[in-house]
């Protein structure tokens, strides 16, 4: 496996979302469960086997202010070349309304979506429509998943699914407890041509 690069807090970097980020807090990364390869351990729940990088965005590839945030894992980062750097810099430079919207924008922990495909009859929706009231503000995927096998649905998770079930997560991950929070759930109905694009 390649190495990461070294990435620091505070600088510019690209990323497979378009645009150009600035780093804002690099975090350990724990596996949230044992990966089994094989029959070989690949690593165990707790071991760190990475570095979340948690980036604001602050212009498009075309140097076009937009800001919002994102967490990737740092082998998605890219360092930028010393053009575009002085590039970022000179933008801010001549647009300082622009530059303290970015400084007095707060990062979003919550920037990330978890999908999970389902596939569901009209009577498998109504149940778990009721289930997705039931749950409390944050939850973890385990409570998420108990809550919807007592429900009896647990023949529901099929891929490709005719919905998806979608909630915001945090990778605010902590040595001691490495249950990712989850808020916001939403089912979603795929349309046939969304379904076909997972066939593919």
């Amino acid at each position: 496996m390649k190495k990461p690069e070294l990435f620091r807090i505070g600088e510019w970097v690209k990323q497979y979302h378009s645009g150009y980020w600035i780093i804002v807090d690099i975090r350990p990364r724990y596996a949230e469960e044992t990966m089994i390869n094989d029959n070989i351990v690949q690593y165990y729940k707790g071991d760190e086997i990475s570095s979340w990088v948690c980036l604001q965005k602050a212009l498009t590839d075309k140097m076009k202010f937009k800001t919002y945030s994102e967490i990737v894992d740092i082998c998605c980062c890219k360092h930028i070349s010393s053009a575009e750097e002085e590039s970022i810099i000179s933008f801010f430079q001549t647009h300082k309304k622009e530059y303290e919207t970015l400084l007095n924008t707060p990062f979003d922990s919550f920037c990330r979506i978890y999908e999970e495909h389902l596939y569901l009859n009209e009577q498998d929706e109504k149940r778990l429509k009721e289930v997705i009231l039931k749950l409390p503000k944050t939850f973890t995927k385990g409570t998420l998943k108990t809550a919807i096998t007592k429900s009896g649905l647990s023949h529901i998770y099929t891929f490709p699914g005719n919905y998806l079930l979608c909630c915001k997560y945090s990778f605010w991950q902590d040595k001691n407890d490495l249950n990712t929070i989850y808020k916001e759930p939403k089912l979603i109905k795929l349309q046939s041509n969304q379904i076909h694009f997972f066939l593919q």
